[in-house]
């Protein structure tokens, strides 16, 4: 029996889509987040929202819930007299003011590090939007195709981490296919101003006028705890704020709260 296929479709799959929320007009909505939620987050700004979905069986069951709950918000959001943008690029903004940072009592050390965000890298880099694809394979898929006397957490560390060094290698075609965004508002460079731009790159948010880290991080893929001893080793420096402050085409990511204990334990 050939046990590739038994289980190779298989895994967990979820879609997190960030937006901005637009008045009648087409302007970032100032309005407080209307959603009470935990499928309904706010990211950087109150007026950015993440839909997240549950960990789906599928990619098709994942989706299919991911526009359950864009139908679920665009009822709420009509009721208001507003929409979803429907780019990865934002609107036209006058200035920074159009961009609150999410504040909750409930959430104050997210406030005081989107604050830090914005300190280093300012407001407006914050609202590209985007889709993150969570993926993780089958765990019985991974057991069937270790070799004999392989330890599984390494033989599993090794898989994920080719996978990552893989996406690191052919993101540029990635981006190409299914994220290309060169259009903007010129008021996104240039304050003051508007009007439809052509970038000249296949996507803003890859190019340099995009969301990078400050410094070229370099990761040890040796094992999971040198991989998370060297993210841990950019937070002592001062380099990173956390290591959701990371900015790459992919991450090792747990279920849940992301953060480097948690993916130590998940693994």
């Amino acid at each position: 029996m050939n046990t590739f296929s038994n289980y190779f479709f298989e895994g967990g799959f979820g879609l997190e889509r960030e937006t901005l929320r637009i008045d009648k007009n087409g302007r970032l909505a100032q309005t407080p987040h209307p959603f009470d939620n935990p499928h309904l987050q706010r990211d950087f700004c109150e007026n950015q929202l993440e839909i997240i979905t549950d960990v789906n069986d599928s990619v098709k069951n994942a989706v299919r819930e991911l526009a359950e709950w864009d139908l679920t918000v665009r009822k709420k959001l009509a009721e208001k007299s507003e929409k979803l943008h429907i780019y990865s690029n934002p609107p036209y903004f006058s200035d920074a003011l159009e961009i609150p940072v999410a504040y909750s009592n409930m959430e104050m050390s997210k406030f005081n590090y989107r604050k830090q965000l914005e300190q280093k890298y300012g407001k407006h880099i914050m609202l590209y939007s985007g889709i993150h694809f969570n993926f993780s394979l089958s765990e019985k898929y991974l057991r069937e195709i270790k070799g004999r006397g392989q330890n599984f957490r390494q033989f599993k560390d090794s898989v994920y981490f080719r996978l990552m060094k893989q996406i690191f290698r052919h993101s540029w075609l990635i981006v190409l296919l299914i994220a290309a965004s060169p259009i903007y508002d010129s008021s996104f460079v240039e304050a003051g101003s508007s009007g439809k731009m052509f970038s000249g790159y296949g996507s803003m948010r890859n190019s340099k006028f995009g969301y990078w880290n400050q410094f070229i991080p370099t990761l040890d893929y040796s094992n999971i705890e040198s991989f998370i001893n060297s993210i841990q080793g950019y937070i002592d420096d001062g380099l990173l704020l956390s290591p959701a402050e990371l900015y790459l085409p992919v991450r090792l990511k747990p279920k849940g709260a992301y953060s480097l204990d948690a993916l130590k334990k998940w693994y």
